[in-house]
């Protein structure tokens, strides 16, 4: 599916449309995926008599899943900066955001509606409408 390409891809450009739909499938679809993973370490845990151990298991797995979740939201923002010929290190709002929760969102909030470069800019060629 051509919406889940490229998800840590930090060169190019994505619209709009691209930018929200993968943005959310990124997050929904990331964070069902490493709670699942945490779960089931539980469910299927390794013979390990301590549960300290088996929960530090748990919790290593669905934090890994956490990161990478991340990785793939920041490499989506970045490739929208490039969209609105911004350099990818404007995201580093969008980090620091993602600590100062009303930041993070005024961000996101506006890569999400701001208009795109139409035409050709430093980052590459305009992407196509639609996905």
């Amino acid at each position: 599916m051509k919406v889940f390409e490229n998800f840590f891809s930090f060169e190019g450009r994505i619209n709009r449309l691209q930018y929200g739909i993968r943005f959310v499938a990124a997050a929904i679809l990331g964070l069902a995926a490493s709670g699942l993973i945490g779960q089931l370490s539980f469910f299927f845990s390794l013979p390990i008599e301590n549960q300290m151990v088996r929960n530090g298991i748990g919790l290593s797995l669905f934090m890994t899943g956490i990161v990478i979740t991340y990785i793939s939201l920041v490499s989506l923002t970045v490739r929208r900066a490039h969209d609105m010929n911004f350099r990818g290190w404007w995201t580093a709002a969008a980090v620091w955001g993602f600590f100062a929760t009303p930041l993070f969102f005024m961000f996101v909030f506006f890569l999400a509606h701001a208009p795109c470069a139409s035409q050709d800019n430093r980052f590459g060629p305009a992407p196509p409408e639609g996905l």
